[in-house]
């Protein structure tokens, strides 16, 4: 075995470990906390990836894949998904569903599907060694196939910030994922340069700082539930805990206050966000099958959250909130006249008449087929 096999096998086995502690720390925190189970399903997947690539660990560094192979542009098409999906989970509370992330990793399936049938046999691949011949088979199938599948990992990698952005109301990206993302953003670059230019040395550099990215989102989760820990206790001379009743007291007031205006506050920035989309959204809420769970769907935000942020505004439950919604389109639609009878109230949103007829009473206190004659005449 050459230096460079030596040198890929044992970037490849230190890359292993430190993937397969992290599992296990984050495994740990899960049993606990629900919200780091994702961290551990991700750092166990790549630790799973690793420890099966390792053992060609020869072949690897005496390859010549050439320019964009569709092995090292798979994996970094489902590398950059696996790194990018975990920070929703901090921008949009929710947004890690099971449902959710298989409809968000459907494209990948598809281009492995499509490759698979593609490459078939894999004896027929057509390998591209220089710019030139890549420019004389740009338009064959494999190709752009190829391309689609660097153009798709670059895209998982942007939707860490275009994603929140999209889907919530005023999002506030913590610093730390603003430098998770640059840390990223540079890696992949790194990692197209190999797909141009492949080296086992090259290799090596992206699988280490690959590594040494997912170790710093691991230590600030850590660093984050780090900072909620209670101070420790001071202990006397004679072994008791020393405690100040006065302060004890007061540190407590101060705590719970500032408990119950972070949750004030987190209630109010989730509200602007489903008001947010709403009023940008009115052809959704306006067809009579939305509900509840395609809310939950549409804004990232949990059935919880959505409850617990709507009665902090004086809503019984998200039912009364569309309804109310729904009732003043029906206001509108009867003013501009695009409404003469309540048979039409589907437009708003309404299954039935009925339900249309005693939404609106309940709500203004008038019934909705006297409001429309009032605006007919």
């Amino acid at each position: 075995m050459d230096s460079n096999a030596n040198i890929l096998m044992l970037t490849f086995a230190c890359c292993t470990m430190a993937h397969a502690v992290a599992t296990a720390v984050m495994a740990i925190y899960a049993r606990y906390k629900v919200q780091y189970l994702s961290l551990a399903w991700i750092m166990g997947v790549f630790t799973a990836i690793l420890l099966v690539i390792t053992p060609y660990s020869t072949s690897i560094a005496h390859g010549h894949p050439g320019l964009l192979h569709p092995g090292m542009l798979l994996m970094f098409v489902v590398g950059s998904y696996l790194q990018s999906i975990y920070t929703f989970g901090f921008t949009m509370p929710g947004f890690l569903q099971w449902e959710r992330m298989w409809g968000y990793a459907a494209p990948i399936i598809i281009l492995a599907l499509v490759s698979l049938v593609a490459f078939y046999p894999f004896g027929s691949l057509t390998k591209v060694y220089t710019i030139s011949e890549l420019l004389d088979n740009i338009l064959s199938p494999e190709l752009i196939l190829r391309i689609i599948a660097l153009v798709m990992g670059i895209y998982y990698v942007i939707n860490i910030f275009r994603l929140p952005h999209r889907m919530a109301y005023k999002t506030t990206i913590p610093p730390y994922l603003v430098r998770y993302c640059t840390l990223l953003g540079l890696s992949s670059i790194l990692y197209i340069y190999v797909c141009f230019n492949y080296s086992p040395v090259g290799l090596c550099w992206y699988v280490a700082v690959f590594s040494a990215i997912n170790l710093y989102l691991v230590f600030q989760t850590l660093d984050n539930m780090a900072r909620t820990l209670p101070p420790p206790h001071i202990v006397t001379e004679d072994g008791t805990i020393e405690e100040d009743p006065d302060e004890t007291s007061q540190n407590d007031d101060e705590a719970e206050a500032r408990r119950q205006e972070d949750f004030n506050e987190k209630n109010l920035h989730y509200y602007h966000r489903i008001q947010h989309w709403m009023q940008t959204h009115r052809n959704d809420w306006c067809d009579y099958t939305f509900n509840r769970d395609r809310l939950c769907e549409e804004t990232g935000i949990n059935r919880q959250l959505i409850l617990q942020c709507l009665r902090s505004q004086g809503y019984n439950n998200v039912h009364e909130y569309i309804t109310i919604y729904r009732v003043q389109e029906l206001k509108n639609l009867i003013k501009s006249g695009q409404m003469q009878t309540a048979t039409e109230s589907d437009l708003a949103g309404f299954a039935t008449a009925k339900t249309a007829r005693l939404s609106f009473q309940r709500i203004y206190g008038i019934s909705l087929d006297q409001y429309i004659s009032q605006h007919a005449k």
